[in-house]
């Protein structure tokens, strides 16, 4: 780890060399560490620039609380279901065409789901069970590399499992939440023990229990096009504030694009044409503020992406990967955002995390087909 400032602040930056990372990312996590309240700073291994602060970074801070630091996703995270898919009858096309209708609204009764993840709502809400836009998937996957066979056996899979890789957030109920404290506090953040931030931090748990009960759900409808059935491994949360106890001390732990660390084994996504890792934290997590990359990290900013690679690739080639997977995303703009040439190497991040003893390794898991969007005259059917 490198220790860009040793005195409160704490400033940590959780990889090997300055290189690996942008000079606006490090300056972004300087910004961030000056804000009044923050005693400890970590940039993890998939840190990038973002909208005024970092993505893939975690501020400990002493009463204080920043609605802004989580962003307008709040609640996003990633979750994992093992599938009642059978790995020897594998059918890519035929289990693409297939998925519909995952864009509409659910038809069922989105008042009673939310209960069930202890979300009270007074009207159906259509943006449930949907996957939204931008680096948000589902995506089916497969066990095929092992390092820990126990403890896979432990969460109930084993090598060659289908898995379903959900990653979503609180749709616009997050971007409303941001918007709503942009002009209270905004940058400037709100006393951790005024009445503002003891109201915020409420609405904001509500996100965060909605964004849990919208992957849910979208796993269940996206299971649902292949007639399978789905049970959770794993659900961890990568925007959020939260407040911990630390040594006998109270503090807001915000994360931006940072996986919460304490809640066992997570999948850290690759890029679509990339493994991800099913991996487990070990150590006191400490000089990490308690998170861990959340992705690969993103490589060149969205809008940049078809000019770069337009010419070198067509349409087919980002439809059908390299590891054999399908992807279907009939949105043009954002089937070349997304593209994995726009993301980091996975590799180098699960390098970092096993050379900084921050997480190991309990199986690669193979991209087989990730869902974006369809268009909106194929949509329903």
């Amino acid at each position: 780890m490198i220790i860009l400032n040793e005195e409160s602040p704490r400033v940590v930056l959780c990889v090997s060399s300055k290189d690996q990372v942008e000079g606006d990312a490090l300056a972004q996590l300087m910004s961030g560490a000056n804000l009044p309240g923050v005693v400890h700073a970590a940039g993890l291994a998939d840190i990038h620039p973002g909208m005024g602060l970092p993505v893939g970074a975690a501020y400990l801070m002493e009463n204080m609380v920043y609605p802004h630091i989580p962003g307008t996703d709040a609640g996003c995270g990633v979750g994992l279901w093992k599938t009642s898919l059978k790995p020897g009858k594998i059918n890519l096309d035929r289990w693409s065409k297939k998925l519909n209708g995952l864009d509409d609204p659910w038809d069922g009764d989105t008042l009673e789901w939310l209960a069930e993840f202890g979300v009270e709502a007074d009207e159906p809400d259509p943006g449930l069970g949907t996957i939204g836009g931008g680096n948000h998937f589902a995506e089916l996957q497969q066990i095929d590399q092992i390092w820990d066979a126990d403890r896979l056996k432990d969460l109930g899979l084993k090598k060659r499992d289908v898995v379903l890789v959900v990653h979503t957030g609180s749709r616009g109920l997050g971007s409303a939440l941001f918007w709503e404290y942009a002009n209270e506090g905004g940058a400037q953040g709100l006393p951790g023990d005024s009445d503002s931030a003891s109201e915020f931090m409420r609405k904001h748990a509500r996100a965060l229990d909605w964004g849990r009960a919208n992957r849910a759900l979208v796993a269940r409808r996206f299971l649902s096009c292949l007639s399978a059935k789905e049970s959770l491994i794993a659900d961890v949360c990568h925007n959020s504030v939260e407040k911990i106890n630390v040594d006998d001390r109270e503090f807001f732990l915000h994360r931006k694009g940072a996986a919460d660390a304490t809640q066992g084994p997570f999948v850290i996504p690759g890029s679509r044409d990339a493994f991800s890792y099913l991996v487990e934290p070990v150590g006191d997590q400490k000089e990490n503020a308690f998170s861990l990359p959340h992705g690969a990290g993103r490589k060149w900013p969205r809008g940049h992406c078809k000019a770069r690679l337009s010419s070198k690739y067509g349409k087919s080639d980002m439809t059908h990967t390299k590891l054999g997977g399908r992807v279907i995303c009939e949105d043009s703009a954002l089937l070349w955002d997304e593209a994995p040439q726009a993301y980091k190497d996975i590799e180098k991040v699960m390098q970092e995390l096993e050379t900084h003893d921050m997480a190991r390794p309990i199986a690669r898991l193979r991209p087989l087909i990730t869902y974006k969007t369809r268009s909106k005259n194929r949509q329903g059917r």
